[in-house]
């Protein structure tokens, strides 16, 4: 029984996973376009790199993944597939598949940990802990090194620990390394286990940095080949933000912003049992590859002057195991039947939430509602007029998202909406406004395409974070 019900959760998980990563249209931080589909699409389009964002002349990016996007941008037109869309879609869907596949291999290696009777609630949180799956589906930096990071570590805690499990654990941790530099720190902590409390020969530690070390080299080649010429580019990373101090213009915060951000922005009740049982173990687990993989990546980043919770996605695939340990452990506790009841009201809520979250347009949904526009007239000329601060392809304010520029989209915009009013002259126009600007809006004439928020998802926006200039709205003129 409890077979069948595990493997009925990794066939529900897995559609959930490729459905999600279809419907999660967007990107959810601007990293995740600017720096990879943008640096890729430069290369492929025009291999020019004008109008890039800033990182690129900073040469501070690995090529990696930008080099990856490249090749299946290639793939993808070599069968045909020209549609900017539907390539980003395949993009997430190899996400979601890697993701898939490093949970899955987490799983199988640390069952052995969990009681038993718990084994179903821990691969049922593994896979559908509400942020897990809109995250894991991003063809980003923080998601791909931490489904390498933890496939990594599902080697490193193999039984027995042979040589050809540190060379393979070596590889998949230099590519991590790769995809989001900060991964070194998750490389030193593991280092410290290995030579001191798994005591692995010093032949084996040499295995494990010869490993990562090479993977490094390649990724070297790899930005030759990508910049043009020879860079560190981690060193470069390193030196701009840190040395330089270039990541602390974008904003300080204090050295409690993550404690603070896990049980804010993780929705209050699963974000202070997610703080809760990390604290827990993190007291009691020194000894544990967990503990050092998770540690010194949580202070070093608290004591970076600039944070973002995203920086903590690496983290996350860790998190079911250590909540899973939590709650078992209070089983035998005196008051369990109220604290049982307060668990189950906590799942109830993740998985309300995972609803809603797991099959809309992530960001604010300027990608799809362009999508949404194109697809009311395929293969017609548009014109589109928008106010100040609201063109969908331009959200930074000279920073285009080129990868998805159209030839048949004209943009214009316009000072008001009475302006827009005047103006209109197309067969097919649309106007974009965000949501401040709806009471001001004739709608006679108009119909609404789309908005970027549907009314559930509004209702966690505003639970979450949200704000009223980031809700687009897309009209088309009758």
């Amino acid at each position: 029984m409890g077979i069948n019900s595990e493997r009925l959760i990794f066939l529900v998980a897995f559609v959930w996973f490729l459905c999600t990563a279809i419907f999660s249209e967007g990107y959810l931080h601007h990293d995740e376009h600017f720096q990879i589909l943008e640096y890729a699409n430069s290369k492929f389009e025009t291999n020019e790199f004008e109008g890039l964002a800033w990182e690129y002349d900073a040469r501070i990016r690995s090529a990696f993944q930008p080099y990856v996007a490249l090749q299946c941008m290639k793939t993808a037109r070599f069968f045909g597939v020209e549609n900017p869309f539907v390539i980003a879609s395949l993009l997430r869907l190899l996400s979601a598949l890697i993701s898939f596949i490093a949970v899955l291999f987490f799983i199988k290696r640390t069952k052995i940990f969990i009681t038993q009777r718990y084994h179903l609630i821990y691969v049922f949180l593994s896979y559908f802990l509400w942020c897990i799956p809109f995250l894991y589906v991003r063809f980003s930096s923080e998601s791909w090194s931490a489904a390498l990071l933890l496939v990594s570590c599902s080697f490193l805690l193999k039984k027995g620990g042979y040589s050809k499990d540190i060379i393979i654990a070596s590889f998949l941790l230099g590519v991590s390394f790769l995809c989001r530099f900060q991964i070194g720190i998750c490389v030193f902590g593991i280092f410290i286990w290995l030579a001191f409390y798994k005591k692995e020969s010093f032949s084996k530690l040499a295995l494990f940095l010869a490993g990562i070390g090479s993977v490094i080299g390649m990724g070297c080649v790899i930005d030759f080949l990508f910049y043009g010429d020879w860079n560190l580019t981690a060193w470069n990373y390193l030196y701009v933000n840190l040395v330089e101090g270039r990541s602390s213009d974008f904003g300080k915060s204090p050295f409690y912003f993550y404690l603070y951000s896990v049980f804010r922005y993780l929705i209050a009740p699963v974000g202070f049992l997610i703080l809760l049982s990390s604290l827990s173990f993190l007291w009691k687990s020194k000894s544990k590859l967990i503990f050092w993989v998770i540690l010194p990546f949580f202070l070093i980043h608290s004591l970076i002057p600039h944070k973002e919770l995203r920086f903590l996605i690496p983290l996350l695939g860790f998190v079911p195991f250590i909540l899973v340990k939590f709650i078992a452990k209070l089983e035998n506790r005196r008051g369990w039947p109220i604290m049982k009841l307060g668990f189950i009201l906590v799942l109830g809520l993740n998985v309300l939430i995972l609803g809603v979250v797991s099959f809309h347009p992530v960001g604010n949904g300027n990608v799809h509602l362009v999508n949404s526009m194109l697809e009311e007239v395929p293969g017609e000329d548009v014109v589109v007029y928008y106010t100040e601060g609201n063109n969908p392809l331009d959200p930074l304010g000279g920073l285009y998202l080129n990868f998805y520029v159209n030839q048949k989209l004209d943009f214009v915009k316009v000072n008001s909406i009475a302006d827009f009013t005047s103006k209109r002259d197309s067969q097919h126009s649309f106007l974009f406004i965000d949501k401040t600007q709806e009471l001001e809006l004739d709608k006679s004439s108009l119909s609404l395409v789309e908005e970027s928020y549907s009314s559930n998802y509004l209702f966690f926006k505003k639970l979450y974070k949200y704000k009223p200039k980031d809700h687009l709205l897309v009209y088309r003129l009758n």
